[in-house]
């Protein structure tokens, strides 16, 4: 879903746990705009998350594992791991054709990519990661590449 700019966007982040074929939530990132018009980001893991046996920082040096909430206002207040989860310039330029927008919010783009990103990393708007719909890269078989 692509919604209009606002002061306070958020979704929650998904990530692939080491051994895991499959997302689970790892937190949430909020995106606001202060009064000056400069975005910041916040992050925090889910406690659910914390607890994951095979919990793994989605950065470990920007996004260590612990109940603090992360701040940032570099990269448009989008963290660095966040920001390479989401599609690179050409793909931008995709999702805005079939959005017909010229540009989008930072989170219109991490929300409308495809699920084979970088960091194993996943978004969207509800607490529970969805059932994966997307069919993508069809090459990147992890199953059949861990068979070979």
């Amino acid at each position: 879903m692509i919604s209009d700019a606002s002061a306070k966007e958020e979704c929650f982040v998904y990530i692939t746990p080491p051994g895991a074929m499959t997302f689970v939530t790892a937190g949430k990132f909020v995106l606001e705009t202060d009064r000056t018009g400069t975005p910041f980001g916040r992050f925090v893991y889910g406690k659910s998350y914390l607890e994951h046996p095979n919990a793994v920082p989605i950065d470990p040096v920007e996004l260590k594992l612990g109940k603090s909430t992360y701040r940032t206002r570099t990269l448009k207040g989008v963290f660095g791991a966040l920001r390479d989860a989401g599609p690179d310039y050409w793909g931008r330029r995709v999702i805005e054709k079939h959005a017909n927008k010229v540009q989008l919010g930072e989170l219109d783009y991490l929300l409308s990519s495809p699920d084979d990103r970088a960091g194993a990393l996943g978004f969207g708007l509800n607490a529970t990661p969805p059932a994966p719909l997307k069919q993508f890269n069809k090459t990147l078989d992890l199953e059949k590449l861990q068979g070979l």
